[in-house]
């Protein structure tokens, strides 16, 4: 398991190594999906060293999921338009937003797990993605679906958010427990990250056929 964490804490190379291949055939929403790579780059790249230097990298939790969504909250407005009143997304992107932040001040110290807040954020993007599987099925919007950014998106949400959700939700349950078990709860982690990834590579690199 420790060579699949230590993959996966890498392998952020990947897509990132692609949005500069693209960087000027990119489409909008794969330009929105760049600032996601970058963000999760930037996050893996300090928290990695603040590990190194044995300083409480934690806070780094409380602080980049709340950008993701707000990211993955635009892409899901435009794609679910037809689907929610246009008020929706953005009121329950801030109420997170808002719980999130009270959560960090009053409940959970910016130095644990924010499982509280990383669990809420989980379980409203599991909600947008089902939410868009269940439009495609509805309304097909293009007839090359392979082809389509938003698709990959959707599916490296979907299965890395689910996957992730009970491991986000009793996290701080089981990090006091054994070593094998922090070692087996974060391997199974690093392969749902590792599949977020590839599959955000492949959004980004596809271009869309109408």
């Amino acid at each position: 398991m420790t060579s699949v964490i230590t993959i996966s804490s890498y392998l952020f190379i990947l897509p990132l190594g692609i949005t500069f291949l693209r960087r000027n055939s990119l489409d909008d929403t794969q330009k929105l999906l760049q600032w996601v790579i970058y963000l999760l780059s930037a996050s893996q790249m300090i928290g990695t060293a603040l590990w190194y230097f044995k300083i409480n990298n934690l806070p780094l939790i409380h602080i980049y999921p709340l950008i993701e969504l707000a990211i993955f909250s635009v892409l899901y407005q435009k794609a679910l338009r037809t689907s929610y009143h246009p008020n929706v997304i953005p009121f329950l992107t801030g109420l997170v937003i808002v719980f999130s932040i009270f959560n960090s001040v009053f409940v959970q110290s910016i130095f644990v797990f924010s499982s509280n807040s990383i669990t809420l954020v989980s379980g409203v993007l599991i909600i947008y993605s089902i939410s868009y599987f269940v439009k495609l099925l509805r309304d097909p919007p293009i007839d090359f679906l392979d082809r389509s950014p938003m698709f990959w998106i959707n599916c490296a949400i979907l299965i890395y958010f689910s996957g992730s959700f009970m491991i986000f939700m009793y996290s701080n349950y089981m990090l006091p427990k054994s070593k094998d078990t922090q070692m087996v709860m974060w391997g199974i982690h690093a392969i749902l990250n590792m599949a977020r990834f590839f599959l955000f590579s492949i959004a980004l690199w596809v271009k869309e056929k109408r």
